[in-house]
């Protein structure tokens, strides 16, 4: 079967800028540059990636441009009554005809590949990997005939009678989730050459898709919810954000409002159980996915000059209920939680009883295990960055004097990473 592709998690830019200056990299990162020179290489090979690849009707989205996102709800499945075909729900249980549509894949695709090669291009030195990421950005967001439209007017669509217009869900919005990605890693493209001719039409494509986020009313739909969903909402709003204006603190705020308004409304501060998430057929794979999504806006945040985790103790609770759920009799697979534990494990430390450590030692001899093998998952130690090496002790409750302490000294290391970010983008040219 082989490793399982890694859920997107925040790339840390200024890290990746250290290990360049350091010219050398670093021995205990020797097994890291040569897996991404391996993904690079053949990342090299693959694309363009477009929705509008091998799209043929009946799987076009009901405007009839191929050039729309289309996905299918997942866990809708058709029962045929009086004659009519209506599509119900069964949470769970995901549809297998919705690969008839593949754009989402097309998507997650693009930013695999885009990682390695944007990667490669800025740690390895390698022009031809800047040159082949440009021609991928041009395929799906500049070239009029292939690029995608900036909406997703028609996600996880449910099909059948029962949706006559064809009109895709909120939902939908989390399918494209993977562009968060996208405008993680475009800055390490800033000066190739040849992406300066499509730098602007880029940038127009997600100012244009923001606007669609924030003001159709499927955006506000999704703004809406209050679970995993709305987590991922922020994803791509907060990262869009960043990627189009660094110094604006909009993206931040809303970070921040996340953690101390949204966030504990998801989590039970007693328990740390996350009953919106529990409640699904698969809620181990559940809890994580919502944690893994606040932990993609807790690493942003990071790098914004914010460390919303010093006077949040939320995360550690969830991730230790959510460990708590792991059982030997699961059935669901125990290795998807494991990026999740490692990032809270570094940000505050272990438990008293040393349960992140356990987790991850039993996730490694796994029946599932193969999935954490491979250089898609080796390279991940080259982004993370551990802020000084300061944790977050999970038993140490917040104050207000110890958050007003961690806000001025974090407002020092904003400083330092907007002055870096400047640099990377070559702002102070």
């Amino acid at each position: 079967m082989g490793p399982k592709k890694p859920e997107i998690e925040y790339i840390h830019l200024r890290r990746i800028f250290e290990l360049r200056k350091a010219k050398d990299p670093p021995q205990e990162y020797t097994e890291a540059y040569e897996c991404l020179r391996k993904l690079a290489q053949g990342a090299m090979k693959k694309g363009p990636f477009t929705v509008t690849n091998g799209k043929t009707a009946p799987h076009i989205a009901a405007s009839g441009d191929p050039r729309d996102f289309l996905s299918y709800a997942p866990y809708w499945w058709p029962e045929e009554k009086n004659g009519k075909v209506n599509y119900v729900r069964r949470d769970g249980k995901r549809n297998p005809d919705c690969k008839l549509v593949q754009d989402q894949s097309q998507l997650e695709g693009l930013a695999e590949n885009l990682t390695y090669l944007c990667l490669g291009y800025y740690l390895l030195g390698k022009p031809e990997y800047g040159n082949h990421a440009v021609s991928l950005i041009d395929a799906f967001f500049v070239n009029d005939k292939t690029k995608m439209n900036p909406h997703v007017e028609y996600g996880q669509v449910v099909r059948g009678a029962n949706n006559p217009t064809g009109k895709g869900r909120a939902e939908g919005i989390i399918s494209t989730r993977f562009l968060a990605r996208v405008v993680n890693v475009l800055p390490l493209l800033q000066d190739h050459e040849a992406y300066t001719a499509v730098s602007q039409p880029v940038r127009a494509w997600f100012s244009d898709y923001l606007r669609w986020l924030l003001e159709s009313s499927i955006g506000k739909k999704e703004a809406a919810t209050k679970n995993n969903h709305y987590t991922f909402y922020l994803v791509q709003t907060t990262s869009i954000q960043q990627f189009l204006q660094p110094e604006n603190r909009d993206g931040v705020r809303s970070i921040e409002n996340y953690f101390n308004v949204t966030l504990p409304k998801q989590v039970d501060p007693n328990t740390g159980n996350q009953p919106l998430e529990a409640n699904r057929t698969k809620p181990f794979h559940y809890l994580e996915f919502n944690l893994h999504a606040a932990l993609f806006l807790g690493e942003l945040a990071i790098d914004a000059g914010c460390n919303v985790y010093s006077h949040h103790q939320l995360i550690p609770l969830a991730t230790t209920y959510m460990v708590g759920c792991c059982k030997p009799d699961m059935k669901e697979d125990m290795t998807e939680g494991v990026r999740t534990v490692e990032i809270v494990k570094s940000r505050y430390g272990d438990t008293n009883d040393s349960c992140y450590t356990n987790f991850l030692e039993n996730a490694r001899r796994c029946k599932d295990a193969e999935n954490l093998s491979g250089p898609k998952h080796a390279i991940a130690r080259l982004w993370f960055y551990h802020e000084n090496g300061q944790q977050c002790s999970p038993s140490t409750s917040s104050s207000s004097s110890s958050s007003s302490s961690s806000n001025g000294s974090h407002h020092h290391k904003g400083s330092r990473t907007k002055a870096f970010l400047n640099k990377l983008l070559h702002r102070n040219k």
